[in-house]
This record gives C-alpha cells, structure tokens and sequence, in this order.
C-alpha cells in the first residue's frame, strides 16, 4: 500500500468495518452499566427489606413494634433498590443519546479536516 492510498483505505474502513466495533463498544458499555447497577439482583428483591434485616417479636407486647420496624426497613430497601434501579436506566439512555450522538459525529468526521482547510484558505485570502 502506497502512501496514496492511505486516505482511500482509510474511508474504506471508516465507513464499513468501524461500524461494527463501534456496535460492539456499544454493546460492551451497555453490560457494564447492566452489571454495575445489579439489576439481576435488584428486581427480585426489590420488596425485600434493607440488607435482609428484621425484627422477630419478643412476646405479645413486641409484635407491634416488630411489625413497625419491619415495615420501615421494607420501605427503606424498596426506595433505595428503586432509586438504584432508576439511576441504572437513566444511565442506559444517556448511554443510548450519546451513542446516538456520537454515530452522528462519526459520519462527518472525515469530511471536518477538509472544511478546516477549506475555512483556513477562505482566511487566508480574505474573503
């Protein structure tokens, strides 16, 4: 491959073959923010108390208190696991926007030197 060549083969594979890494990155930041958020994990126990704790009554006179307790700490881990959740999927779609963006981007990337050049020459002649 000769120098001349060179910008050819690159749009060539501009336009074809990083397509499908850009997919495949796309892909890879995807699972990671899947994982990273648990969502496996946080949607069947989504109704599960706060890191599993709970009150047991000791007696008659408990058995309030211990529903009361257990009540709130319900409370607590299904508001956290759903503010968990909710910051895990507003994080796939700004995920999702910007790589939308970004594809955007891609296709006139090369074309960006040539209008630099372009705007440099209009300066330099003083149009």
């Amino acid at each position: 491959m000769t120098l001349l060549n060179l910008p050819l083969a690159y749009l060539r594979w501009h336009y074809s073959a990083a397509w499908v890494d850009l997919l495949r990155l796309f892909m890879n930041l995807a699972w990671f923010l899947y994982h990273f958020f648990s969502f496996d994990l946080l949607l069947p126990t989504l109704f599960s108390p706060w890191k599993r704790l709970h009150e047991s009554r000791h007696g008659a006179a408990g058995l309030l208190g211990a529903l009361i307790l257990n009540f709130i700490l319900l409370c607590f881990g299904f508001a956290l696991r759903l503010a968990t959740l909710c910051l895990g999927i507003a994080s796939l779609a700004l995920l999702a926007l910007f790589f939308v963006a970004f594809l955007f981007l891609w296709v006139l990337m090369p074309a960006i030197p040539f209008l630099l050049m372009v705007q440099g020459l209009i300066g330099l002649i003083g149009w």
